[in-house]
């Protein structure tokens, strides 16, 4: 049993430092993408768009990983899942602003 919650608690500490990378890689572009705004036509109301879109995606990551852990009772194992759900859609959502990002380098 100490064999399987410890190479539970290895599993969680390296989903944790992804998450954490990807955040930060996700906060990076977004700032680019928001500041790439700056030079197009209706700057302001597409920024406050993607401000808009941003806080909702936020909100949805949250949800969304809170519910897809909750079938766990095991802590470690309910965090494991909730790290997995929230890099799935950190992943998603960058994926996302890359497309935006393409779009206003053209």
């Amino acid at each position: 049993m100490k064999i399987i919650t410890s190479n539970l608690n290895d599993h969680l500490i390296a989903e944790l430092e992804l998450l954490a990378s990807v955040q930060e890689d996700l906060k990076k572009l977004y700032t680019e993408v928001k500041d790439s705004y700056y030079q197009s036509e209706y700057a302001e109301i597409k920024q406050l768009l993607l401000e808009k879109t941003h806080n909702n995606w936020i909100e949805y990551k949250n949800i969304k990983s809170e519910l897809d852990a909750s079938e766990y009772l095991g802590l470690s194992e309910y965090k494991l899942v909730k790290a997995r759900s929230q890099i799935e859609s950190i992943e998603l959502y960058f994926d996302y602003l890359l497309k935006i990002k393409a779009t206003l380098n053209r």
